[in-house]
């Protein structure tokens, strides 16, 4: 008599529900709102806007959610308000700007960069970039920027000074 094991069916629908449960969780990732850059605590008037110059990632997330800008209009349009990122260099490392400025986050290697504003990670695949919008519970203000890439933490590559 053959072997037929009899508990086939419910291993199939656990698996069924663990995919769900962690579907559901990326999609949950996806949709968690922009932090302020002081506090941390989700806000309405602190947004980011991911735009990428690259193919899309396998996974869902919110540069897939967001319009696309090519590299060459969003330097045309972020010429004046632009951070570049070589590994965890920033360049310009000092720049001054009025609350609600929205910037450019541009990461020039092809390893992927997670870019911190005051606590508030962004992160960046090789070559992608994004723009934040600015902002800060109190005037004028100093923001600072860390970076890490490849495990490595750089601390206070840049700073952005918010005024009204």
């Amino acid at each position: 008599m053959p072997w037929k094991p009899t508990y086939t069916i419910p291993v199939v629908i656990a698996g069924l529900v663990l995919l769900a449960l962690v579907g559901a969780a990326f999609s949950r990732m996806a949709t968690v709102p922009v932090a302020d850059v002081v506090s941390g605590t989700p806000t309405s008037t602190a947004t980011t806007t991911a735009l990428v110059a690259r193919p899309k990632p396998k996974s869902k997330n919110v540069s897939q959610l967001q319009p696309k800008l090519t590299y060459d209009a969003a330097m045309d349009q972020y010429r004046d308000r632009r951070f570049q990122f070589d590994g965890c260099v920033a360049t310009p490392s000092f720049q001054t700007y009025k609350a609600g400025s929205l910037v450019m986050l541009d990461n020039r290697t092809p390893d992927g960069v997670e870019i911190i504003l005051d606590g508030v990670a962004h992160r960046l695949y090789g070559y992608e970039f994004t723009m934040v919008t600015l902002t800060s519970a109190t005037l004028p203000h100093t923001v600072k920027v860390d970076c890490t890439t490849n495990d490595t933490p750089a601390y206070n590559v840049a700073q952005i000074f918010l005024q009204r």
